[in-house]
């Protein structure tokens, strides 16, 4: 699998993950794990945007993209 940069990707590897469980390819545990890690992913992000929201700044977030 390739790497991870931005949002997009992770949105892609998701989806790809449910087409894989859906056909048999992937086990539910390891679908599990990738949901999982893909949540703290997601909140990390939204770690990073509150605290640029309360220091009253602009978030610079790469894996947001431009």
């Amino acid at each position: 699998m390739k790497e991870i940069k931005n949002n997009t990707d992770l949105r892609k590897m998701i989806c790809k993950t449910m087409i894989d469980v859906r056909s048999g390819s992937c086990d539910t545990a390891v679908a599990s794990e990738v949901n999982n890690a893909a949540g703290k992913i997601v909140q990390t992000v939204k770690l990073d945007m509150e605290y640029s929201r309360q220091r009253k700044e602009t978030p610079v977030i790469e894996f947001m993209g431009e």
